[in-house]
């Protein structure tokens, strides 16, 4: 049973994170300012799943949304004598999606068919921990690992599809008229029936990836996802609805 001291728990403990969060970037980023170091500006193609759990009330697996994205990062060797750097940069993504699968209900006599599309925008705050390995040179492979800091700044979905009604003539017989909702903004509780419904605009995730680098000119491949979901809510007599998201990242950049 949830009670209201659960709530407060839970909402106090997020505070106490985000807090904690914001004063470590902070602190990592004044440390990043005063090192010498390198720069990587790029561009990048990203493909986020947002994985609905069986608590959700939608009957689908989840959403893909394909896009891109700028990035600056920033590196800094704390020890020239050893291969290892500490990385912190920002991230500027865009993607959209819309369900492969469709969710079908009945109304009565007749049934809605129904794909879900989603538009984000978010900013991203990566701070890594690479290890470079060197083959000459101009050419260099970079592990790394580390966790981000996402802000979304916009969320949006909306329904459509078809809905199938029986014909006046022919009860037997379903026609389809098509129909598309309006963007419904994720964060807003009054456009998604409640403060419950809402997603969370903050999340924090980790990543690993690869940067293969020849001269001024690296290309990398990242994965990662999420220890914040999307959504994750305590609703009574429906259980704990989650949506996490993972996301792949190829990208192209420049150093310097």
């Amino acid at each position: 049973q949830i009670t209201d001291i659960t709530v407060f728990h839970f909402k106090f403990s997020r505070l106490m994170i985000r807090k904690f969060i914001f004063a470590f970037v902070l602190t990592f980023t004044g440390l990043c300012c005063h090192a010498e170091g390198y720069n990587i500006l790029g561009v990048s193609y990203t493909n986020t799943f947002y994985h609905f759990n069986d608590d959700y009330s939608w009957d689908i697996n989840g959403i893909a949304l394909k896009g891109g994205g700028i990035s600056y990062l920033h590196g800094f060797m704390p020890n020239p004598s050893i291969p290892g750097a500490f990385e912190i940069g920002l991230n500027i993504n865009f993607g959209q999606g819309t369900s492969s699968e469709s969710e079908e209900t009945k109304i009565g006599s007749s049934i809605v068919n129904a794909k879900y599309k989603l538009t984000d925008i978010n900013v991203q705050i990566p701070v890594n921990v690479a290890y470079k390995i060197s083959f000459d040179s101009k050419t260099s492979l970079t592990p790394y690992i580390g966790v981000d800091f996402k802000l979304h700044m916009l969320s949006k979905m909306k329904s459509l599809g078809y809905l199938y009604t029986p014909d006046s003539t022919d009860s037997l017989e379903l026609l389809p008229t098509k129909f598309e909702e309006d963007w419904s903004n994720l964060f807003d509780k009054n456009e998604m029936g409640g403060s419950q419904y809402t997603y969370n605009r903050f999340q924090l995730g980790w990543h690993i990836g690869l940067r293969l680098q020849y001269d001024m000119v690296a290309f990398g491949v990242q994965y990662g996802t999420d220890f914040i979901p999307a959504y994750n809510e305590l609703i009574q007599g429906v259980g704990t609805p989650k949506v996490k998201t993972s996301t792949t990242n190829i990208s192209l950049a420049f150093c310097f």
